[in-house]
């Protein structure tokens, strides 16, 4: 998937969908960072499943921890 959209490459990519984005001045381009996506704008991507898994742990660890 080729877009302009930072809502549009999230999803996708959480699907397994391989995204390249375009633009410039994108204020929210460091979520890709966190998820290892930081070349999105150079290439088109894939996400690492395991480091995203990865990722989804250490927030529901943190929210249980704030939360409960």
């Amino acid at each position: 998937m080729y877009s302009d959209r930072v809502h549009a490459c999230i999803p996708a990519l959480v699907f397994d969908k391989e995204i390249m984005l375009f633009g410039k001045n994108i204020p929210k381009i460091q979520i890709f960072d966190r998820i290892g996506a930081n070349q999105i704008l150079k290439e088109p991507i894939e996400l690492n499943m395991v480091r995203l898994g990865q990722e989804k742990s250490n927030q529901i660890n943190f929210l249980k921890q704030i939360l409960i």
